[in-house]
């Protein structure tokens, strides 16, 4: 990995750190909510991140950087911040907010009381059982890698077409 890669990585992680613990201790970020606006924040920065990684590691290549390298390059980056969301998001759900899980699944039970009210007790329990497995402190660590590494890949490749520089007359 390059220690681009490495440097930045470290940094997007210790941001995403910072902005989470942030937001928990504020009280901005509960446990079932869907905040458009941090969501909007997060994407902004990684994006910002990933900009100025791929901008020095084109310098760091006198000005030619790949499109494969660049790519590589700024996944390495989304993956090692990645390492610091799962890290987050282990303490978080055990350690910080060991009642996420049941929060979930009761606010979901009341949701789905209002807004399907003719379901049945069976129906329910069927329900809230599939959320209780979905919300467990594995699968939301499970569920962040897989979801972020794909998010991560998808912001890599926009900003590796953004920075990339392919040589003008290649010697082949």
């Amino acid at each position: 990995m390059h220690p681009v890669s490495r440097k930045w990585g470290l940094y997007l992680g210790l941001i995403s750190l910072v902005l989470s613990t942030v937001l928990w201790a504020s009280g901005a970020f509960n446990p079932g909510d869907n905040n458009i606006w941090i969501t909007i924040v997060s994407i902004v920065v990684n994006l910002v991140v990933l900009y100025l990684a791929g901008t020095e590691l084109k310098k760091a290549m006198n000005g030619v950087l790949p499109f494969g390298t660049a790519f590589k390059a700024l996944f390495g980056v989304t993956v090692i911040a990645m390492l610091f969301s799962l890290a987050w998001m282990a303490v978080y759900t055990t350690v910080l907010e060991p009642d996420f899980q049941q929060t979930i699944v009761d606010d979901s039970y009341e949701k789905m009381i209002e807004q399907n009210p003719e379901m049945s007790e069976e129906q329910l329990d069927m329900a809230v059982s599939m959320t209780e497995k979905f919300t467990s402190p594995l699968a939301m660590v499970l569920f962040t890698a897989v979801f972020g590494l794909l998010f991560g890949a998808l912001q890599s490749l926009v900003v590796a077409l953004v920075v990339r520089k392919e040589e003008a007359f290649p010697l082949r």
